[in-house]
């Protein structure tokens, strides 16, 4: 299972279906934005994501939800939002230096230095640090995009 599903932001049609299902109320609107239709989207904050499958069961629009967590696909203009757990002190130049190669390299050994280098910026998410020893590099490469946003954008 990975680490949380993915609206993806230009094919959802804002129906909004999701919002009410889910159980941890980790989906919500993307204010004052529209996606490529000028259509109104939601997002997931995968932080909260438990991967009940809630909001994909009544989901009307095809794709418009993936079992799959590809954040940047959420399109929204804060992609902080999109894992709210995040906290600013872990961009230390240790975590940089790791995201940079974890980006590059796309290996399983780059992925646990990360890992590594984010527990000793003080993070807590267990979940966060356990997605990027486990799950296949290829699927926590979102991980070193998101640290690396503000500073390599």
């Amino acid at each position: 299972m990975g680490f949380s599903y993915t609206i993806v932001a230009d094919i959802c049609e804002g129906v909004g279906d999701c919002i009410p299902v889910c159980p941890v109320e980790c989906i919500h609107w993307a204010i004052d934005q529209t996606n490529a239709k000028g259509t109104a989207f939601v997002y997931i904050d995968g932080g909260e994501c438990i991967n009940c499958h809630a909001c994909l069961a009544v989901c009307p629009v095809e794709g418009a939800i993936l079992d799959e967590w590809e954040p940047t696909l959420q399109s929204i203009n804060n992609f902080d939002r999109v894992y709210a757990k995040f906290q600013a002190r872990w961009r230390t130049p240790k975590v940089l230096t790791a995201a940079r190669q974890l980006r590059q390299d796309r290996s399983r050994d780059a992925a646990v230095v990360l890992a590594d280098a984010l527990r000793s910026a003080g993070c807590k998410d267990l979940r966060l640090t356990h997605h990027l020893r486990s799950d296949p590099p290829a699927e926590v490469v979102w991980v070193a995009t998101f640290l690396l946003k503000p500073t390599d954008g």
